[in-house]
């Protein structure tokens, strides 16, 4: 590297001695003159962004062999809007630097100065680093706008031959130069979310790098995620050194969702490790930002780029889906409806009714109006309101959908009921239903009590139970009665036993003690418009000995 030139022949021995004098003497300055031009282009290949590149060396070679490459190793620093430069390690490959060395490092953006960094090596080392301390004069500098690095080492070792060639000029001397950015990755974020105790957590977070990498490229590459947060500021932040171990905190598969998506993700579970009380909250982020990079070589020809950058948003979690109390109230009413009901009452002694309702538009446009209950509560019960003879009549509405699934059941107008003017309603729409389903026993719906009625007598004991509920619609009951607890247990030994308006079903091992439930059509169910006290066993004890306490 550089240019060699001979100087002439003097003679005469006189001649030939004050040539050399004078050849000392250039040959000395000229090798200052190299020296400082070196050094001087080593300063200004930095400051530049431009190659090493020794020049004006005049009657001399120059030799700049020294590091053959380094590596850079990106970090980041999140911020509310994306991520600055948090450091950067600088690694000799085959070599190392010598003590004394001056190592330089200058990024650069699409405007503005470009930012130098420096640091002196006190020993022999691979690398060297630059925390987010040394960029600290030179402000903020983001990693969207980076678009360039360079790196040079310049070293105090030199060697100055002054003979009548001037012979070699040797520097410690390296340069480097590469884009930061990769353009031909192209990276898409995405999350998934788990509700624990009702609340909703982020589960995962994932990095599809969907051009530009295979899964193997990706290994060995580090991933940050700095979460946005909600006030926004900087929230959590994730990531590591990515691997291929399926049970690595941060790991590459493929295909993750099973989707016959077959490009590599990164995956990142942001619970791993952490307690549930430091889970992050989806509705406490609302968006997250990438930064992935690579170990960047320079002094290859060409030199890869580094960084990838991505962002992503993170919606809040859906409120919870209306949860009406009965299956006569909306769960959904399309904009600009209202929709209403009089006051339920059970109309009958069983399970069947009539609902009657009201639509009305509340603003000043016609409206096209939807409905949308939940069969699976009381008092449909899981009724499918499109089962043949399901709804008995209906008037005023018609069916739209129904998800067996969800239970959920959408209706809306039908004919001159379809759009409603502004301002006004549909009133006496009508549905009744037969053939409901029975629904489960919940003993927490109703309340009950067992006595002996007051004016039995030694031929005629009878007990009474009362059942209650608070509930609007009919339900069940059922109830474990043992008839020792209200007469004593020798007065019932051989006797017969009537039961009136139950089922009564012994219970295996004992012969007081049964199961009741109430008849149908007459007091098999139970409500707050409904409640059943009745006589419901009776027997002959005789000799007055069936009173408790026992004689």
């Amino acid at each position: 590297m550089g240019v060699r030139l001979l100087a002439g022949r003097g003679v005469g021995g006189g001649r030939r001695a004050r040539g050399a004098r004078a050849r000392t003497a250039r040959g000395a300055a000229a090798a200052f003159l190299v020296l400082l031009a070196v050094g001087s282009t080593v300063s200004a290949s930095a400051a530049t962004l431009g190659g090493a590149a020794p020049d004006g060396l005049g009657a001399a070679s120059a030799s700049n062999a020294r590091t053959p490459a380094v590596t850079l190793e990106w970090q980041g620093a999140p911020t509310a809007s994306g991520w600055t430069v948090g450091g950067v390690t600088v690694r000799a490959e085959d070599s190392t630097f010598a003590a004394g060395d001056v190592v330089k490092l200058t990024a650069a953006g699409a405007s503005g100065a470009p930012c130098e960094v420096r640091t002196t090596t006190r020993a022999s080392a691979r690398t060297v680093a630059f925390d987010a301390a040394a960029f600290a004069p030179c402000g903020a500098v983001a990693y969207d706008a980076l678009s360039a690095v360079a790196v040079s080492v310049s070293g105090a070792r030199a060697a100055v031959t002054t003979a009548s060639s001037m012979g070699p000029v040797s520097t410690a001397l390296s340069s480097f130069m590469g884009a930061v950015r990769n353009g031909d990755r192209v990276l898409r974020t995405g999350y998934d979310t788990v509700v624990d105790g009702g609340v909703s957590y982020l589960s995962q977070l994932r990095v599809a790098v969907t051009t530009g990498a295979t899964g193997d490229d990706l290994v060995g590459e580090r991933l940050d995620v700095a979460l946005r947060a909600a006030d926004g500021g900087v929230g959590p932040r994730f990531g590591g050194v990515v691997s291929a171990a399926p049970d690595a905190a941060v790991r590459v598969v493929v295909d993750p969702s099973g989707m016959g998506e077959r490009f590599p993700t990164i995956v990142i579970d942001p619970r791993a490790g952490r307690d549930r009380g430091s889970w992050v909250r989806t509705a406490d982020v609302t968006g997250l930002a990438v930064l992935l990079a690579a170990p960047q070589r320079l002094g290859t020809s060409p030199s890869a780029p580094a960084v990838s950058l991505a962002s992503g948003t993170i919606q809040p979690p859906a409120p919870p889906a209306p949860r009406a109390e009965t299956a006569v109230d909306a769960v959904a009413v399309s904009a600009g409806a209202a929709y209403s009901h009089p006051p339920e009452t059970n109309y009958t002694n069983g399970l069947s009714f009539c609902h009657t309702f009201t639509v009305t538009n509340t603003t000043s446009q016609p409206v096209r109006w939807t409905v949308t209950f939940d069969t699976s509560l009381p008092p449909l019960w899981g009724l499918d309101p499109t089962a043949a003879g399901a709804l008995s009549s209906s008037w005023g509405f018609q069916t739209l959908a129904y998800d067996r699934s969800t239970h959920l059941w959408t209706i809306g107008g039908i004919d001159q009921n379809a759009v409603i003017p502004a301002g006004q309603s549909v009133s006496g729409m009508q549905y009744c239903v037969e053939h409901v389903p029975e629904p489960p026993v919940d003993p927490s719906h109703y309340r009950w009590s067992a006595a002996v009625v007051p004016d039995s007598s030694d031929w005629n004991v009878q007990l009474r139970i009362a059942i209650t509920s608070d509930r609007v619609w009919n339900e069940p009951w059922r109830v474990t009665v043992d008839l020792a607890d209200y007469v004593c247990p020798a007065s019932l030994v051989g006797k017969s036993i009537t039961f009136d308006r139950v089922h009564a079903t012994p219970v295996p091992g004992s012969t007081t003690r049964f199961v009741l439930t109430g008849t149908t059509g007459d007091t098999r169910y139970v409500s707050a418009s409904h409640p059943r006290d009745f006589v419901f066993a009776s027997f002959a004890a005789g000799d007055g000995g069936w009173r408790q306490p026992c004689r």
